[in-house]
């Protein structure tokens, strides 16, 4: 039994004119749709694996703007640790082949992400990124000042 370490980002779109969350779905489950996740690669931090994941599987660039929090779950006699970051584009985004990514408003991002730890995460994340200046304003519209 091992820990595997990984690293996943929740991308948010601040082109829009209400905020979006970017999903992508599983390799083996095209009805499954998650945050870009990945494993750690030797020497990677865990910030710049979660960049890389968005990356490699939906096509964006950004920047983190924190930690979003982690989860841990069996896989086999694996034990899978992953740590997420909230990271910020203005990338449309180009899914790898075998994925589909589609952009979400808040509430519809909770009810298609398909596992409630996703969902809590989220839900954890909103409220720091309405904390960000001249990002949201509190009726969750990017504030332009």
């Amino acid at each position: 039994m091992a820990t595997v370490l990984e690293a996943g980002a929740i991308i948010v779109r601040v082109s829009a004119a209400l905020p979006e969350v970017l999903l992508v779905t599983a390799k083996g489950g095209p009805a499954t749709w998650i945050f870009p996740k990945g494993h750690v690669e030797p020497g990677e931090s865990l910030e710049a694996a979660a960049i890389r994941e968005a990356s490699e599987e939906a096509g964006v660039r950004g920047r983190i703007v924190g930690p979003a929090g982690s989860q841990s779950f069996r896989l086999g006699a694996d034990t899978i640790e992953v740590h997420y970051f909230v990271l910020v584009t203005r990338d449309a985004g180009v899914p790898e082949p075998g994925r589909s990514l589609a952009w979400y408003p808040f509430e519809q991002a909770l009810q298609r992400l398909a596992f409630d730890d996703a969902r809590t995460l989220l839900r954890d994340v909103q409220p720091r990124l309405q904390s960000l200046p001249g990002y949201f304003s509190p009726e969750g519209r990017i504030d332009r000042k």
